[in-house]
């Protein structure tokens, strides 16, 4: 449980860095590739009523995952001149659950009895100011912060579930939920997913626990995996797992596979260029971000000076 210090910290933080994150937002949010298949398909919501699969000539439906189109399609509904409505789009979405999201990070921690109270919120802050996270919160309207939310949710109620005496109880059906939700929002929430039932059997050894929360998962993300099916596209997002196993990261080329070997060999090279691709970001960010530093920086002045003043 939160002491009432502690919440009245995590508020004035939440805060201090959601204001300092709007300002930043007024500089200009960034909207292409992805962002605009969301956008557009949170538009067919408002004024079709229905998701309309968008479709490259020749291929199978895009199959976007639909939960962030769905809850950002209240506020194209309110605001639906562009390009006007970028501020509330990314306001609305991205920057409110990465909010969300670090609230729910701070609750995680505070579970963690090994990390002092300072040290938890050194933790906090680490990510709070993470430039992996703050592009996503600012600039697009993206599936990250969203799933970054559901998942850390679903994370936390699985910890009370697996407290739980019984293997019904509402925090079981709660866990199958947010896991399902996890899915709808990106299909990389299937890993955490498969994550959590093993968790449940092989560390927790709860066999009941297990099929409860397997069942309601299955419920939850079968509507989504029987459109699919009937559209013709692969429910998993299986267009992208060939990415471990190209012959360049970088390159959408996939070449015959010699052997175990060079499979083995080829996931382990662009797992890497992945993680040095991206961690970068982590530790030097004005190297990685300029731009987005200068900016945030010029907004945090704004804000801060005149009240120094």
């Amino acid at each position: 449980m939160f002491s009432r210090i502690n919440l009245k910290r995590l508020i004035v933080a939440l805060s201090i860095l959601g204001v300092l994150l709007l300002w930043a937002l007024s500089f200009a949010p960034h909207i292409q590739d992805d962002d605009t298949i969301y956008i557009t398909l949170a538009k067919s919501l408002v004024e079709q009523g229905r998701l309309a699969a968008p479709q490259v000539v020749g291929q199978p439906p895009l199959t976007y995952q639909p939960l962030l189109s769905i809850m950002i399609s209240p506020i194209l509904r309110w605001f639906p001149s562009f390009p006007g409505n970028l501020i509330p789009l990314t306001a609305g979405s991205s920057l409110l659950f990465g909010l969300i999201s670090l609230a729910l990070f701070y609750w995680l921690l505070r579970s963690e009895s090994l990390l002092t109270e300072t040290q938890r919120w050194l933790v906090w802050l680490l990510a709070a100011t993470s430039f992996v996270l703050i592009p996503y919160v600012v600039q697009y309207v993206m599936t990250e912060t969203l799933y970054m939310m559901i998942s850390l949710a679903a994370i936390l109620l699985l910890m009370r579930y697996e407290r739980a005496g019984s293997a019904v109880a509402w925090s079981g059906l709660l866990t199958g939920v947010a896991l399902g939700l996890s899915y709808y929002a990106r299909a990389v929430g299937a890993t955490l997913i498969v994550a959590s039932m093993l968790y449940l059997l092989l560390a927790r050894r709860n066999v009941r626990k297990t099929a409860v929360t397997a069942l309601v998962v299955a419920l939850t993300v079968a509507p989504w995996w029987y459109r699919n099916a009937q559209l013709g596209a692969e429910p998993l997002g299986g267009r992208y797992t060939n990415l471990l196993w190209r012959k360049s990261y970088w390159l959408p080329v996939s070449e015959t596979i010699s052997g175990p070997l060079e499979l083995v060999s080829r996931v382990l090279s662009n797992t890497w260029a992945h993680i040095s691709d991206s961690m970068p970001s982590l530790f030097v960010p004005w190297l990685t971000h300029p731009t987005l530093t200068a900016r945030l920086t010029a907004a945090g002045l704004t804000w801060i000076l005149p009240l120094a003043g």
